[in-house]
């Protein structure tokens, strides 16, 4: 399986977000942000 991206090289910061749902097939998703520290926040990680 591979992995779901979500990039913009003009960004420079991102989160990694692993998925633990046997049912899906994606290992993890990773998402540029400049406001990944509201993710990780909002994910509760």
């Amino acid at each position: 399986p591979t992995a779901h991206l979500a990039l913009r090289f003009w960004v420079k910061t991102g989160v990694k977000i692993t998925i633990s749902d046997h049912r899906d097939p994606t290992p993890y998703w990773l998402l540029s942000s400049r406001k990944s520290d509201e993710i990780v926040r909002a994910l509760g990680f």
